[in-house]
C-alpha cells in the first residue's frame, strides 16, 4: 500500500557513480523500465537524475532524451540535480530540449539534488527555495555530509552543543518560516541574485515574504 516512485541510479553521468558507457546504462534503463511497468504498472518511473543541468549543449541529456522517445521508455518524472544550477532557468531548458525531442511533460520536474554545501546557508536555501517556486519544481536539498554524519544533523541544519544536544541552525528557521506560509502565492520580482516567495491570506489580509 505504499506509493513509490522508482530511481534507477544517482547520476549515471559521472564517473564518480556510473563508469561503464552511456550506452551500457541506457541498456539497462530499458531492462529496468519494462520489469517496473510489468510488476507495478500504476507506479512512477523518474529520471535520470543527472548531476547536470537539462540544456542544449549537455549531449549525455540529448542522447538520453532521444533514446527515450525512439524506445518508448520515458520517465513520468524528469529529474536532475542543481549543485549549482538554477531552477528556474533549468526548467526553462529541460522544456525547450524535451519539445526538441519530441516528448512531452505532465508532471513536475525533480530536481532531487540541489545546492552545493557553500549555498547552504539561511539566503541560500532561501533563493532556492523561491527559484523552485517559480520554476513549479519539486526540490530535495542535496547532503553533502559523508559517513554517519549522513544521517545526523539533518544534512547540516542542527549542530550540538557541548552536551550532544541538537541545535537549530539560520537555514533550519528559514525551513521552518517557508512551512508556515499559508495563503495565496503572489507575485515577487526576483532581482540580480535574489528572489523569493510571498504569500497573501486575502481573508485576513496579511503578507508572509521569505
Amino acid at each position: 500500500n505504499m506509493t513509490v516512485e522508482w530511481d534507477l541510479w544517482n547520476e549515471p553521468d559521472g564517473s564518480g557513480f556510473w563508469k561503464p558507457s552511456q550506452a551500457q546504462y541506457l541498456q539497462m534503463w530499458s531492462r529496468f523500465y519494462a520489469r517496473v511497468r510489468a510488476a507495478f504498472p500504476n507506479q512512477l518511473i523518474v529520471g535520470p537524475s543527472i548531476a547536470g543541468q537539462p540544456n542544449p549543449s549537455n549531449t549525455w541529456w540529448t542522447t538520453y532524451l532521444t533514446y527515450v522517445k525512439a524506445n518508448n521508455v520515458a520517465p513520468d518524472i524528469y529529474s536532475w540535480h542543481d549543485e549549482p544550477g538554477d531552477p528556474a532557468t533549468d526548467v526553462g531548458r529541460a522544456n525547450s530540449t524535451l519539445a526538441a525531442a519530441g516528448l512531452t511533460n505532465t508532471r513536475p520536474y525533480q530536481i532531487n539534488e540541489y545546492a552545493t554545501l557553500s549555498m547552504q546557508s539561511p539566503g541560500g536555501g532561501a533563493w532556492f527555495i523561491g527559484r523552485l517556486e517559480r520554476a513549479g519544481a519539486d526540490g530535495l536539498r542535496g547532503n553533502w555530509a559523508s559517513g554517519t554524519g549522513l544521517h545526523d544533523d539533518e544534512a547540516n541544519l542542527l549542530t550540538k552543543n557541548s552536551a550532544g544536544q541538537y541545535l537549530p541552525l539560520g537555514e533550519w528557521f528559514m525551513y521552518r518560516y517557508y512551512g508556515s506560509q499559508t495563503g495565496n502565492i503572489v507575485n515577487l520580482v526576483p532581482g540580480t541574485g535574489t528572489d523569493g516567495l510571498a504569500v497573501k491570506d486575502n481573508t485576513a489580509k496579511n503578507a508572509k515574504i521569505l
